[in-house]
């Protein structure tokens, strides 16, 4: 009867260390995971910015094309 339940301690005490393996593994992935995702946002915070600052290139442009039109249009009157 002793010999059986130091048996199932070892089994269990290999299982436990088995888990713990595994929830290590899952806590690196996890943690992994956890900075990409960071990562990503800053990417995508950067590329939002460039986005602005093309959006408000391209209006700035835009105005001086209608205000070269308007200076063509005048002069050629």
């Amino acid at each position: 009867l002793t010999m059986e339940f130091e048996k199932r301690i070892s089994d269990y005490e290999q299982e436990l260390l088995r888990s713990a393996a595994d929830s290590d593994a899952l806590s690196r992935t996890l943690q992994e995971r956890s900075n990409m995702l960071v990562k990503i946002s800053e990417e995508k915070s950067r590329g939002d910015a460039e986005i602005e600052t093309l959006k408000s290139n391209l209006e700035m442009c835009d105005r001086e094309i209608k205000s070269l039109k308007y200076e063509v249009h005048v002069v050629t009157k």
